[in-house]
């Protein structure tokens, strides 16, 4: 009978103390802790140093914490519901936090002030009031690891633990990570947060301080389909991922959930045209016409405008061929001019006005260097002008001394050559802005008056031009 007694005294007791301590459990509220937002950090630490937050709330016995894969589907799911890029915003967290049970969150930024320089800000808000119930910032000098240490004293200062009672977390080791498809413009995600996109040129894209473990990488490009697969980074190793992948063909592939997601602010998916390399293209242009003030000739004339078109195609990746037609007026001259009388053997002034204009036709070779939406070029040409000089001469006859006016002009064509280098910006697949300038190396034309020589004349000026460029 005792036994029985001492049995049931002690099954009660461990009873009590399960049941205690159960309650205890129950009692503690629930928190959802958010991935943190990052300002200038790489994307790719978002994992590592999330993690150490969402490891250090739980460490501290405080709270119990809603799962961070079901957190972080959630909140995908209600940035994209929303058609948000990203689910920072208070009343956003607050509605998955709500549907995932907590009474609590808690968020965090970690900003890059300077190079080894970070803060680290974490806020615990009320989800039913909406109100802030602490806030504090931390700030880091130094490596990453200086950052996980900032966000240990963050978490401590922010529910009241001391630094000390939290325990020890293992240093996070990295590798690295090599993505390449051979594919120019293939689109890269991480953990499906967008990374880059894989050079023109075919180089692979690299990911540096990747937290090592399991990670999944997808590749998409518009012309091609899409692949995944899942990876395991190791310490101090560089993964080398090559991927192939194979055209869309058929009818056009539904856009993949990846594919619709938004870019971050100042990131666009490149296409074949937005890169520069279209097949070939057609400008209309307005010119600026600098008379060349270093040469004899149209030194003394004013600056003049003109209306050009110009076609270009691309021979390679790197070399386009181009064809202009240029119509250049307005460049006047009002002035005295001094000219030989060879029979008289004197030289003669005469207050001269004149009109240049020229018809340009240019045939250019040009190098061209694609950067996303820019593409810079530079190269030389080879210029035919057919040039026109309308005049009005007044001078005093030799002869009878009598003050005569003459109208005249006078006309010319020659070969010269010019350098030309400037750029154009792709601002969609069907058009780029164009602007470029052009110097005259030599471009020399003997001007005649009724079969009469009117002297060599430099024609040649700098050209400012402007122009819509037509894709195709």
């Amino acid at each position: 009978m005792k036994i029985h007694r001492l049995v049931f005294c002690l099954g009660a007791f461990i009873a009590t103390i399960l049941l205690g301590g159960f309650s205890q459990a129950q009692e503690k509220p629930v928190v959802m802790v958010a991935d943190f937002e990052l300002v200038g950090v790489p994307v790719h630490l978002k994992a590592s140093l999330s993690g150490r937050l969402q490891a250090g709330v739980a460490a501290t016995g405080k709270y119990r914490t809603t799962d961070p894969t079901v957190t972080r589907k959630a909140l995908s799911e209600q940035a994209r519901q929303q058609k948000m890029t990203d689910c920072y915003a208070e009343e956003c967290l607050a509605k998955v936090g709500k549907a995932l049970g907590a009474s609590e969150m808690i968020v965090g930024t970690i900003t890059k002030v300077k190079e080894r320089f970070y803060t680290v800000d974490l806020k615990l808000v009320n989800i039913s009031l909406l109100t802030s119930m602490n806030t504090v910032s931390e700030s880091s000098r130094g490596d990453i690891e200086a950052t996980y240490e900032a966000i240990d004293r963050a978490i401590a200062r922010l529910l009241g633990v001391e630094v000390g009672a939290l325990p020890s977390q293992p240093s996070q080791e990295f590798g690295a990570l090599s993505v390449n498809t051979g594919i120019g413009g293939t689109q890269v995600y991480l953990d499906g947060q967008y990374q880059g996109a894989i050079s023109e040129e075919g180089e692979p894209l690299r990911i540096s301080n990747l937290t090592a473990g399991r990670h999944t990488v997808r590749v998409e490009h518009p012309d091609y389909q899409a692949k995944e697969r899942d990876i395991v980074v190791k310490p101090n190793i560089l993964l080398r991922l090559n991927l192939t992948l194979a055209a869309i063909s058929g009818e056009e592939e539904q856009p993949s959930e990846a594919r619709r997601r938004v870019q971050p602010e100042g990131v666009e998916k490149p296409s074949a045209k937005t890169r520069g390399w279209e097949k070939g293209s057609l400008a209309p242009k307005f010119l600026i016409f600098v008379p060349n003030s270093d040469e004899e000739g149209m030194k003394d004339f004013s600056t003049g405008i003109g209306l050009g078109i110009d076609g270009r195609f691309n021979i390679a990746k790197h070399f386009a061929i181009g064809a202009e037609l240029n119509y250049i007026g307005f460049s006047t001259y009002e002035g005295t001019y001094s000219y030989y009388d060879e029979y008289m053997d004197e030289y003669y002034d005469m207050d001269l006005k004149a009109t240049f204009s020229t018809i340009a036709i240019k045939f250019n070779a040009l190098a061209t260097f694609p950067i996303n939406k820019f593409t810079p070029f530079a190269g030389f040409g080879l210029v035919y002008n057919s040039a026109t000089l309308d005049m009005e001469v007044s001078m005093e006859d030799p002869y009878t001394y009598e003050l005569m006016t003459v109208e005249e002009s006078a006309s010319g064509s020659g070969l010269g050559f010019q350098v030309v280098g400037g750029f154009d910006y792709h601002f969609s697949n069907k058009g780029a802005l164009t602007a470029e300038i052009s110097i005259p190396i030599s471009q020399e034309i003997d001007f005649e008056v009724q079969g009469e020589s009117f002297g060599t004349w430099n024609v040649g000026g700098y050209e400012l031009v402007v122009g819509y460029r037509f894709l195709f």
